[in-house]
């Protein structure tokens, strides 16, 4: 090689090392930056609620900029600057800036959902030099700031909608209600006022079905009539409108539920009117639509494949599309009311995977969950668990096969205190679990045995009662469901009429523990559990159980009606109906009809009741009264039963009546201790023989009274 050939060889050498050693600097410094540049916090203002304030720390400078941080604000689907990304502020690059940006709440400009970064400016063009952060506190901006209800127990049921007189008769204080998101959705033929509400959100209007609201609302307006704890579980299908909710590339794959698309602006930007909207209308609307309170995003959404599908993702992007769309639906529904409860819906299987495999554990999905969350701006979240026996099939969950560590491979409620002790030392200590979804089959190995089933049923709530982590026990289901017992699978509380998908029959042995658990029976109605147990006490293997619990609970006392001719100090009862039940129900002075809805079965109750401002005294008037006339029953006889409530505390008389007449009914309150206050009076009525109702049979009532004596 010559001299020159060396030369020009060295020299390019030289200019490699050089570009090589610019690359490195380079990296170097966006390396520093991005490690060094970090938002700190980012918040609605309290003193200003139409401002963001956002704190970053970074570096004083950074070489090769033009000397400024840029607040930016991206889609949360984004990564990188686009032409859809807000430039929010800009200040001179130090140590320690603050950012006070407008949130522009009711306009298209609305930063609200977006996710915030740091940026500098290096040729012209935005790059991004800290972490991702969202709006921690849209609570501030919320109209509805009252506290979040109590209730007097834990007992919930997955309720049948049909069957809400049941659901009331077993003394629910908690109940679960499938919301469906795609039922909302408008198509473009659907977009006008006789098919759908519109709705205007962020500058946008939007259009969501009645039909979708008719639906959810004929549950939560009886429940909240009754005080009833509602949690909503937010589903999504492939069906109508509601496409555009489902992630691109999971589209047209016929799975059972998907997760919600916040993976485009049009997906999330409905989504985020959507949970706004049913935020108003479930959370603001002074219960006139009925009330939830909490809001489960998903089913077992570890179940990917089956529950959850967001399309081909890894387990990283997954949880990076899960989170963000249960980040939108917090905000949405706490910018509506400040202490709405968010939930993530796991299934059991904690440490294992489904057999078909498509499936993450429930402890590794919800660890990266929560991280994920705290990683870009920590908010309040909250666990729906469903600790389902092991197997399945078998009631007798202290057998199961599960430890109290780490290692565990399933939660049931054998280990549930592990649970609780799991998400109170490694996560926010105001999370929060509601076991939402769980139950005991009566028929196991091919053997019926209610006993087992209710004994088990019982025991599981009274661990629930005593664990303070936990809010509600909500037992799947009302009714024995077709495609669960061909499966082995016999979990509600009545039978399945053979031949149907689910029509209540008869109830089982657990009706009646489940109705009597949480009042001041609780003991007699539990005893013959101990025994299939196989043990001598609850307090023996529940730490800290205790009687006294339940006789602050309320309580239940039986009486007979009759039927009588004449009374004595008559004083009339105000006609202030106000619900029906499997039946219309119309109010004309003091005369109240109750046209039946002939398609109910007749196991269930059809009736009405009347709510009192001013409380009822039965001292000195000890009797009701009233006349029935029922007709279109294909028998003679109706069982009626009028029940009396203070509080939680019933007296439930019951009399066989005939129909197709006018009958005068009395039930003696004498003996009840709280009839000098009743603020609620239920009248139902059924076929005696169960029969079913004739088309145009009705339930009139009229002459409601108090009266000294009745005979």
């Amino acid at each position: 090689m010559s001299y020159e050939e060396k030369r020009v060889s060295v020299w390019r050498c030289l200019a490699v090392a050089g570009i090589f050693l610019c690359l490195i600097l380079g990296m170097r410094i966006q390396s520093q930056a991005a490690g060094n540049v970090r938002i700190e916090s980012c918040k609605i203002s309290s003193s200003n609620h139409g401002k963001v304030e956002v704190k970053a720390s970074g570096p004083a400078m950074i070489a090769g900029t033009d000397r400024k941080y840029y607040l930016v604000a991206l889609f949360p689907y984004e990564k990188q600057m686009s032409k859809k990304s807000i430039v929010a502020g800009s200040k001179a690059q130090k140590s320690l800036v603050t950012y006070s940006v407008n949130l522009n709440l009711k306009s298209r400009s609305s930063i609200l959902y977006r996710k915030f970064a740091i940026a500098v400016k290096k040729n012209n063009k935005y790059q991004i030099v800290s972490n991702f952060q969202y709006i921690t506190n849209p609570e501030c901006l919320a109209s509805v700031r009252k506290a979040f209800p109590k209730a007097a127990s834990k007992k919930g049921l997955h309720i049948k909608p049909t069957m809400i007189s049941d659901a009331e008769d077993l003394g629910i204080k908690h109940a679960a209600v499938n919301i469906c998101l795609d039922t909302f959705i408008a198509t473009s033929g659907q977009k006008n006022s006789s098919s759908a509400y519109p709705y205007t959100y962020q500058g946008r209007q939007y259009w969501f079905l009645k039909s979708g609201c008719n639906e959810v609302d004929r549950q939560t307006r009886e429940l909240a009539r009754s005080n009833v704890i509602v949690s909503g579980i937010l589903l999504l299908r492939q069906y109508g409108g509601g496409k555009v909710l489902v992630p691109p590339n999971a589209r047209n794959t016929g799975k059972n539920y998907y997760g919600i698309n916040t993976m485009d602006q049009e997906g999330l930007e409905t989504l985020e009117a959507l949970m706004h909207f049913l935020g108003d209308r479930y959370m603001n609307s002074n219960g006139k639509y009925g009330t939830i309170v909490n809001w489960i995003v998903g089913n077992e959404v570890n179940n990917y494949n089956d529950y959850n599908y967001l399309g081909k993702l890894s387990f990283n992007e997954y949880i990076d599309a899960y989170t963000r769309s249960f980040r939108v639906v917090s905000m949405a529904l706490r910018s509506v009311y400040s202490k709405a409860r968010v939930y993530i819906s796991l299934d059991h299987l904690w440490n294992i995977l489904q057999p078909h495999g498509k499936c993450y554990t429930s402890k590794s999905t919800l660890d990266a969950f929560a991280k994920r969350l705290k990683q870009e701006g920590d908010i309040n979240w909250n666990l729906a668990f469903h600790p389902y026996p092991s197997p399945l099939t078998d009631p007798n969950f202290w057998n199961d096969n599960v430890t109290n560590s780490d290692s565990t491979k399933q939660v049931t409620m054998k280990n549930l205190s592990y649970l609780t002790n799991y998400v109170s030392t490694h996560f926010r200590r105001d999370v929060r679990i509601l076991l939402s979804e769980q139950g005991f089959t009566s028929v196991s190995y091919g053997t019926t045995n209610e006993t087992l089933q209710a004994a088990a049923w019982a025991y599981a709530y009274y661990i629930t009662e005593f664990n303070d982590k936990v809010d509600a026990f909500i037992m799947n289901r009302h009714v024995d469901h077709k495609q669960e017992t061909s499966q082995g699978l016999y979990l509600g509380v009545w039978t399945n009429k053979k031949g149907n998908l689910e029509y209540a029959d008869k109830k089982k042995q657990i009706w009646n523990v489940f109705k009597y658990i949480d009042s001041a029976g609780s003991q007699k109605v539990s005893q013959f559990a101990l025994k299939s147990i196989g043990i001598k006490s609850w307090s023996s293997v529940i730490p800290g159980f205790n009687w006294k619990k339940f006789s602050s609970m309320g309580s239940y006392t039986s009486g007979k009606g009759t039927v009588f001719k004449t009374v004595t100090k008559p004083k009339n009862i105000t006609n202030s109906v106000k619900n029906g039940y499997n039946a219309t129900v119309k109010k004309s002075g003091r005369k109240t009809t109750v046209k039946v809805h002939t398609s109910i079965n007749p196991n269930l109750y059809v009736g009405a009741d009347w709510r009192f401002s001013s409380k009822l005294n039965f001292t000195s008037r000890k009797y009701f009264t009233c006349k029935l006339n029922i007709t279109g029953m294909k028998e003679k006889y109706a069982h009626v039963r009028i029940r009396f409530f203070h509080g939680n505390s019933v007296y439930e008389s019951s009399a066989k009546v005939k129909g197709g007449g006018t009958r005068a009914v009395s039930v003696n309150l004498s003996k009840w201790a709280y009839r000098g206050s009743v603020n609620k009076i239920q009248i139902w009525v059924r076929p005696y023989s169960k029969t079913r109702w004739k088309n145009g049979s009705k339930i009139v009532i009229t002459e409601m009274k108090q009266a000294a004596t009745a005979k």
